[in-house]
């Protein structure tokens, strides 16, 4: 019996043969995550979720973040593939899921549990650009 086609893995975007959102390597690795599931989690294996995070990452094809230059003493913009769309003000805290002007494309160094602290009382999501480079977005 053929098999089906594999999907992405929703976190390392990786083959995924599971029927679940993870592969098998980040269901192992996932063992240690303590969140609570939250509704809004099960809408990132969704297709309309993959349509959007391919349209925002085609819009917008390197990294969003800025970082601080210390040898030029300027801020610049990463330079590597935009490879996750990152929610600036996350769904589970009340921020809109399907909102372009609340995504970011960010390289997979950028994106991370680190982008949700504080460092000196500022949010480094704050860092990125602040609106995404979308024709007709105001």
């Amino acid at each position: 019996m053929p098999q089906a086609a594999p999907r992405s893995c929703s976190r390392c975007q990786k083959a995924n043969y599971n029927k679940g959102p993870l592969c098998n390597e980040c269901l192992e690795n996932h063992s240690g995550d303590t969140r609570t599931p939250h509704p809004t989690d099960r809408l990132y294996d969704t297709q309309t979720w993959r349509r959007l995070s391919k349209t925002i990452r085609g819009l917008n094809p390197i990294c969003q973040k800025l970082e601080y230059d210390f040898f030029t003493q300027k801020v610049v913009q990463c330079r590597r593939p935009s490879e996750q769309v990152h929610h600036m003000k996350s769904p589970r805290e009340g921020g809109a899921m399907w909102d372009a002007k609340n995504l970011v494309a960010l390289c997979r160094e950028h994106h991370g549990p680190e982008l949700r602290v504080l460092v000196a009382g500022v949010d480094i999501v704050a860092t990125v650009l602040p609106k995404p480079c979308i024709a007709g977005a105001s």
